[in-house]
């Protein structure tokens, strides 16, 4: 009996440490959302606005990822500082969300929201005008060093990073690890970059 107690008071505690990192994380996200609705850009940030379903499109995540990374090569439609700010904290969190294996869809689909919103009409409309597939992320990866499993769709999961051994000192340096972890990891450092971190 007393075993089973110590069991069940160990399984509690798991419990509300899960349920500890639940809220926290929640708090996060919507603080963030309070601050991006309390903030004056130049143009209104949108909450839709993606579209994945042509042929072999990516799903508005990744689109999402991939098109901010190609924003951020030099166009006009850039993110500022305030924005990156607001979308490093995101998409901290959407990585952590999609690493943790436990996320449900919903959680996932708030953040990419929240995502999209951060970002205005006119970046959301230059990431559109990309329209982005499968092979744009494959492509990416290889750019990077980066080779997909056999059979990956080239996205986040699935993925399993193999730096080539070519690229693999820059890829170090430009990601600070010693092994890549994918677009996520690429794009938070180039936001980290952005905000002076």
């Amino acid at each position: 009996m007393h075993n089973e107690l110590i069991k069940t008071k160990v399984i509690v505690k798991d419990i509300m440490k899960n349920k500890l990192v639940s809220t926290l994380l929640v708090s996060v996200i919507l603080i963030g959302s309070l601050a991006a609705c309390s903030s004056n850009t130049a143009s209104a940030p949108v909450a839709q606005g993606l579209d994945a379903s042509y042929a072999n499109a990516m799903d508005v995540r990744t689109q999402l990822l991939l098109g901010t990374i190609r924003l951020e090569e030099g166009t006009t439609n850039m993110l500022n500082k305030e924005q990156a700010t607001k979308l490093l904290m995101l998409w901290e969190a959407s990585k952590s969300l999609s690493a943790s294996g436990t996320a449900s869809q919903a959680e996932i689909d708030a953040i990419t929201s929240q995502i999209q919103a951060a970002m205005t009409k006119e970046q959301i409309e230059a990431i559109k005008a990309m329209h982005l597939v499968q092979t744009d992320m494959q492509a990416f990866n290889v750019s990077i060093g980066m080779t997909p499993v056999s059979g990956s769709t080239g996205g986040e999961s699935g993925t399993k990073p193999t730096p080539k051994p070519e690229v693999r000192a820059t890829n170090q340096a430009l990601q600070g690890a010693t092994s890549g972890s994918g677009a996520t990891s690429y794009l938070i450092k180039i936001l980290q970059t952005k905000v002076g971190k």
